[in-house]
């Protein structure tokens, strides 16, 4: 281990991010990774296992994530095993399987399936139904497992009073709302779903899903529970997925939806893993040339730039994604940005104010 004044520029960019998540990720939300990430920052040996990965996938999420992965198939807990540790337990540990490490951070890419943000989605999605007044037909990109694209065999609970979704479902979410608007409960009709990703994930393979879990932060037990519980009901009758680039495969993905549904191209925490975001903005312009759609999205805000930046006065709670909606080939229809919700879905606050105080009153 040394204090780096490091030589090599690209273990110089993978510390920086460790630091730059010690603060902006990790800090709040997992005290076992922050602590992690700013002691493997100044380690120069364990920064370089990281190095077989492509160079945008050099996260230190991947790195925790693979270790969690084997703690996993060991039947261990990351807390357990380091949470009362000195961080020069985690640096052997790792060290003792750079082998593995190394082998899972050249294979695989941080991949989550926040079920939690489903909580967000589902009223942006309402809102699309009610502007359209027609099924809906939903393309998710970045879909992971596809556990988003079944939100609407989930149950919601926003506060007392203010449920929806399937009564009997195992798979409960219950956001924190934020402020006094309303979201709207009704739950929308899906006929015709499809997921797209590089590396979708196969809610039938034990490996695959165990991958995912693993790249839960590990005290965040409400997201594992919710995930686990949801990959449960996925099994059963999962969604259809199909492997490959959203620049290559999202037009023949479109020009399959049924032409009666009111096309949704849905993604969450999504565009930071696209280099080049004016062009996904451009090619869905391209693909409503050939039909309407609305761009549903959730991401960090600024991200898609043609939704609204949103005056709050209320503070946020952590980390936070803008949602909303824009719809492109949509006569008489403006861009909205609907809501702002945690990163993972713990809390909503829904920001429109279109019919919010009727659904209130209501």
């Amino acid at each position: 281990m040394s204090g780096l004044a490091m030589a090599d520029p690209e273990l110089e960019a993978v510390a920086n991010l460790f630091r730059l998540l010690a603060d902006i990720d990790y800090r709040g939300a997992s005290a076992l990774y922050e602590r992690l990430a700013r002691d493997t920052a100044d380690d120069t040996e364990l920064l370089e296992l990281l190095l077989p990965a492509a160079p945008g996938d050099r996260l230190p999420h991947l790195l925790f994530a693979a270790v969690q992965y084997l703690l996993l198939g060991d039947g261990s807990d990351p807390i357990a095993v380091f949470g009362s540790e000195p961080y020069a337990a985690f640096r052997s540990w790792c060290l003792d399987r750079r082998s593995e490490l190394e082998r899972l951070v050249r294979t695989h890419v941080v991949q989550t399936n926040e079920v939690g943000r489903c909580s967000a989605l589902l009223p942006c999605l309402a809102t699309v139904a009610e502007r359209a007044r027609r099924p809906l037909a939903l393309v998710e990109v970045g879909t992971s497992a596809g556990l988003n694209l079944l939100f609407d065999r989930y149950r919601y609970v926003f506060g007392p009073g203010l449920e929806t979704g399937r009564g009997d479902s195992e798979v409960v979410l219950r956001p924190r709302l934020h402020g006094d608007r309303v979201p709207p409960l009704s739950v929308p009709d899906v006929p015709w779903r499809r997921g797209l990703d590089r590396q979708p994930v196969d809610v039938a393979d034990d490996d695959a899903t165990r991958w995912l879990r693993a790249c839960i932060w590990p005290e965040q037990q409400w997201r594992i529970e919710l995930f686990d519980r949801a990959v449960a009901l996925a099994r059963r009758d999962p969604p259809t997925l199909v492997a490959g680039d959203v620049f290559d495969s999202l037009p023949a993905m479109v020009r399959s939806a049924p032409s009666e549904a009111a096309l949704c191209v849905v993604h969450t925490a999504f565009l930071g893993y696209v280099p080049d975001h004016p062009r996904f903005a451009e090619l869905l312009s391209e693909l409503a040339r050939e039909r309407p759609l609305w761009w549903v999205s959730g991401e960090g805000a600024g991200l898609v730039p043609q939704l609204p930046a949103p005056r709050i006065e209320r503070p946020a709670e952590g980390i936070w994604f803008l949602y909303g909606i824009v719809p492109l080939g949509v006569p008489d229809e403006p861009p909205r940005a609907l809501a702002r919700a945690g990163a993972h879905g713990a809390w909503l606050d829904w920001l429109d104010t279109e019919d919010s105080s009727r659904r209130a009153a209501g």
